[in-house]
């Protein structure tokens, strides 16, 4: 009997992800583009392993692309070695993806830039703790304090990058 908790990878009448079998259908496969985005903060676990293989599967079933996307805003915890073990052993499971790998970290000037159109759009200053939190991630929130005004925020993304 199948496991009911872990869905099967593919139906192997089909070799289509079940995942995909309805709304990927209705997408050009040109148009389908799928992604994994670990933060080297340590080894990868069987959740990782899961997660890339069904995405990697989910493009694969249509022809679209799969994009590997490292999350290395952390720089508390992030690790050249553990970056290393994630290309290692996706290919052990036997994926590939696009080159270049994007890295957030190399991305700053553009959330800098973004931050500057929130103000100048005149977002509230109140929104920007939520804000900060999703585009710095939770190291830079840990070591400074909680920001409140947009200044705040560049200078925490400043001393992070």
């Amino acid at each position: 009997m199948a496991d009911p908790i872990a869905p099967p990878l593919a139906d192997k009448r089909t070799r289509q992800s079940p995942l995909m079998t309805t709304s990927a259908s209705r997408y050009r496969a040109s148009m389908f583009t799928t992604r994994f985005a670990p933060s080297p903060t340590g080894r990868l676990h069987r959740g990782h392993a899961f997660s890339a293989l069904t995405a990697w599967q989910a493009a694969r079933d249509v022809g679209g692309r799969f994009l590997l996307r490292i999350e290395d805003t952390d720089f508390t915890r992030c690790r050249p070695d553990f970056e290393t073990a994630v290309f290692e052993d996706l290919a052990w499971l036997g994926l590939d993806w696009e080159t270049p790998v994007r890295r957030q970290s190399d991305h700053r000037a553009d959330y800098d830039a973004a931050l500057e159109r929130l103000r100048d759009m005149g977002v509230p200053e109140d929104a920007l703790p939520a804000l900060a939190e999703t585009a710095l991630g939770d190291a830079a929130l840990f070591t400074n304090p909680r920001p409140t005004t947009y200044d705040d925020v560049l200078e925490i993304a400043r001393s992070a990058w």
